[in-house]
């Protein structure tokens, strides 16, 4: 629930809506995984769940590298982003710095930072990538919050699978400054509380379970490899609609 001091802040500090976020249904804000959507490489495939222009400061796609080793060598931009290792186990360098990390795990890279991921061994690997960007190019590194950064602290282990109760935090503001990732968790028929709105956008990405998710009353349910949009300003929520708990990423950046 809002309390009356950040609905305030709401107010204060709401951008206006970008074109087509004020009347966009619920039905352009869900995405589902199809294979067959995807684009082919040289490493494997490219799915995107929110491509670039469809949200703001915001893309999101999952990579499936079974190929070759992955798709692409050390490499750095001005945007800063995320991974996700859905499959499989990986191996990552930040900066010169090899680790390796299993299925669950989240990788964060500066912006400016040399960086990728690859798979550790034969195994396939997926991922889905984070990424805080515009349809402009960045013209200027977006550096973390955490000057003095190591590899290792841009390493997250896989959420507790039993902790229902608290968010588990992949990336937070305190490394970031503009990109919070983490895990929530619902047990069946609970909801985050009432229906609420964001001066930033936030998107929803189910990694298990059955999601009912809502957009200005509008309600459809969703399932794993699934991935749902809300603009800045929008009502919205979600629910635990099936019988087992509801594993879901939330996704915040500015």
């Amino acid at each position: 629930m809002l309390t009356a001091a950040l609905c305030a802040a709401f107010a204060a500090t709401a951008r206006p809506p970008r074109a087509g976020e004020t009347d966009r249904k619920l039905c352009d804000c869900i995405c589902v995984l199809d294979e067959t959507k995807a684009s082919p490489n040289k490493a494997g495939w490219a799915f995107w769940f929110i491509p670039k222009g469809a949200a703001d400061t915001l893309t999101v796609k999952m990579s499936s590298v079974y190929l070759l080793p992955g798709t692409h060598t050390p490499h750095s931009h001005n945007e800063d982003e995320g991974f996700y290792l859905a499959q499989g186990t990986a191996v990552v360098t930040l900066n010169g710095e090899e680790r390796t990390i299993p299925a669950g795990s989240s990788f964060y890279c500066p912006g400016g930072s040399t960086h990728c991921i690859r798979r550790a061994g034969e195994e396939p690997i997926r991922y889905v990538v984070i990424k805080r960007e515009t349809v402009e190019r960045l013209e200027t590194v977006s550096e973390p919050a955490l000057k003095n950064y190591t590899v290792d602290d841009c390493i997250a282990s896989p959420a507790p699978a039993g902790n229902l109760a608290q968010p588990y935090v992949y990336i937070g503001k305190e490394l970031s400054g503009g990109m919070n990732v983490r895990m929530e968790s619902l047990p069946p028929g609970d909801e985050t509380g009432k229906e609420y709105r964001l001066p930033q956008q936030e998107a929803f990405y189910v990694v298990e379970g059955t999601a009912e998710v809502r957009l200005d009353g509008e309600r459809e349910r969703i399932g794993p490899n699934t991935s749902f949009y809300c603009p800045a300003g929008r009502l919205h929520g979600i629910r635990n609609a099936g019988t087992e708990p509801l594993r879901y990423l939330v996704i915040r950046t500015r």
